[in-house]
This record gives structure tokens, C-alpha cells and sequence, in this order.
């Protein structure tokens, strides 16, 4: 179950999860569409993580919310104004705290429900991006759309 001081912003039902627990994948890749590695560049910042990494060819090696940005116009993203739900397109929002960090990415289901990969915790969908925002992931600060494929 979700920390209610992490994330104080979910409902009692997000804060379920919606998968088990796991280290395979992390929200980057959760919202690229995949589950078996763990999408991150290789800035010394962050602890290496063990297991398969990736991170797309040509985006530079450094954790930034542009760099980010670039991870998903490379997977047919293009930046739009914000979160609201618009048919025939998912999208994707980017997160960063008071310094201008990223600290997550979510991604809208076709629903209009979006959907988050917690670090290595659970998957759990949530009704809105604001739902996460107010705790350790700050706010969603950046919002890419491409038609559903």
C-alpha cells in the first residue's frame, strides 16, 4: 500500500496499487510501454541500479526533464498544454520537484485514468496527475501527447 506521506494526494483506492511490487522497471519505462528494464541514464547522480537499464540513444546521459522530453519525442510524443483527457491520444506527464529534478512520469490510459510505476514499489492508476503531486514527486511540470497506436 502507498505511504500516505509520500504521495498524501492519492484516495484511499489508488493507493491499492494495481501490480505487485518490483525492481525490473521504473516509471520512465512504465510509461514507454514496458516492464522488463529499468529506463535511466547513466548520471552519476543516481545509484546504478541492478538488472537491465536503458536509456535511448541519442538523449543525453544526464537525468533533466528536457532530457526526458527527448526520451518520448523519440517514441512519437510531441508537447502539448497539459493533462486533459483529449480521444485518440494517450499521453504523458513529467514531474520534477522544487529544484526543476524530474521525479516521475506518468502516463493516461486511453480511459482518461492515468497510470504510474512508484520506483520500485506497485503500479497504480490514478484518477488525475494531481493525485501524485503535493509529495515527493512535487508537480507535473511537462505534458507530451501522440495518437494512440
Amino acid at each position: 500500500m502507498l505511504s500516505r506521506t509520500l504521495w498524501p494526494n492519492l484516495t484511499e483506492q489508488e493507493r491499492l496499487g494495481t501490480s505487485p511490487k518490483s525492481n525490473a522497471y521504473n516509471c520512465v519505462a512504465w510509461a514507454a510501454g514496458e516492464d522488463d528494464r529499468w529506463w535511466e541514464p547513466a548520471d552519476p547522480r543516481y545509484d546504478p541500479h541492478i538488472g537491465p537499464k536503458h536509456w535511448p540513444d541519442g538523449v543525453p546521459q544526464r537525468y533533466t526533464v528536457e532530457n526526458c522530453v527527448r526520451v518520448f519525442v523519440l517514441l512519437g510524443y510531441s508537447a502539448c498544454d497539459g493533462p486533459e483527457h483529449e480521444a485518440g491520444f494517450e499521453k504523458i506527464a513529467i514531474y520534477a520537484d522544487d529544484d526543476g529534478e524530474p521525479t516521475h512520469v506518468a502516463r493516461q490510459r486511453p480511459s482518461g485514468v492515468w497510470t504510474s510505476k512508484v520506483g520500485n514499489l506497485e503500479d497504480t492508476d490514478h484518477a488525475t496527475v494531481h493525485s501524485l503531486e503535493g509529495g515527493m514527486y512535487g508537480v507535473a511540470v511537462r505534458f507530451l501527447r501522440r495518437p494512440i497506436p
